[in-house]
């Protein structure tokens, strides 16, 4: 059907194209009935409340906490909210050292030192027995 068939060339554009963006990509994908009703599109109005929401009870609870792991991780994953605006809601513990590595090219180098230090003690106070 004709229909279709536009819908799927501006999909099909939308993944090619030099200036495509996710975002094209899925209002693109909305436009060609890929999604059904049950998947609601993106609120961005609703998406930044809960991402500033999320900011500010992480840096809550990072000024009360004193248990180093919790620190390091509290830390790190606001950082990753800072710095490229994701939010994970959850993360296991040893993938901390990972997501710390993952945003080194976003951090300047002494911080970067200092926060991957931290780190290696935390992991190392975690390893030793008793």
């Amino acid at each position: 059907p004709p229909a279709a068939a536009a819908a799927l060339s501006t999909l099909e554009s939308a993944l090619g194209g030099k200036g495509s963006t996710s975002s094209g990509f899925v209002e693109a994908v909305w436009a060609a009935g890929a999604i059904s009703e049950g998947c609601p599109q993106l609120d961005k109005k609703r998406e930044k409340v809960q991402l500033a929401s999320a900011r500010e009870s992480m840096r809550a609870q990072l000024n009360v906490e004193t248990q180093p792991p919790l620190v390091l991780h509290l830390g790190a994953m606001l950082l990753l909210l800072e710095l490229r605006g994701t939010f994970l809601y959850s993360l296991p513990g040893k993938l901390v050292p990972s997501l710390i590595e993952a945003l080194q090219p976003e951090l300047p180098e002494e911080s970067f030192v200092t926060l991957a230090s931290f780190a290696r003690l935390v992991q190392a106070s975690l390893a030793a027995p008793g």
